[in-house]
């Protein structure tokens, strides 16, 4: 690889941070993959195209800024109240466990705290429940609520939602 060549290849890998985690994957085994390439025209032409590419997934992450909600915590919930703590935990420590007493919003106001956090736009949010039925009802309040400006709705699938084939 040519000095030239090395610094296409890293200007795509340092815009990969820039991409959903998945994106993010995809397109860093494609990148290492055009290092195989022998002919420079021909991975010169692949860089070429996979920076249209990179582009095309740096406006999803765009537009999924774009499309975060207004967040509102209701002041009675045990949760909203601890919201900070819960804030600083979650940021700080890679798993947390939140326990409470059923109705302190633990299900309604958890997801809103990773929303806050910036979680949930180059990735999504993994809440889980100890029975299926508290998730799936945990989730529905969001479900069609916030609408991007491209008219798509964000949705949250559960078990019961997704088609088995």
């Amino acid at each position: 690889m040519t000095e030239q060549q090395k610094l296409t290849f890293t200007a795509l890998q340092q815009r990969l941070d820039s991409l959903m985690l998945r994106d993010r994957q995809r397109f860093l085994r494609r990148l290492h993959g055009v290092k195989k390439v022998k002919n420079p025209d021909a991975q010169q032409a692949i860089f070429q195209e996979m920076a249209k590419e990179i582009d095309q997934a740096a406006g999803k992450v765009l537009l999924r800024e774009a499309a975060r909600p207004e967040i509102t915590y209701p002041d009675n919930l045990p949760v909203s109240q601890k919201k900070q703590d819960i804030l600083e935990a979650i940021r700080d420590h890679q798993v947390v466990i939140v326990a409470g007493e059923t109705g302190s919003g633990k299900t309604t106001q958890l997801p809103k705290i990773c929303m806050e956090l910036g979680r949930g736009i180059k990735g999504l949010i993994g809440h889980t429940q100890p029975r299926r039925l508290a998730a799936r009802n945990g989730g529905q309040p969001y479900c069609g609520r916030a609408e991007n400006g491209a008219g798509r709705l964000h949705r949250l699938q559960s078990a019961f939602q997704r088609s088995r084939k």
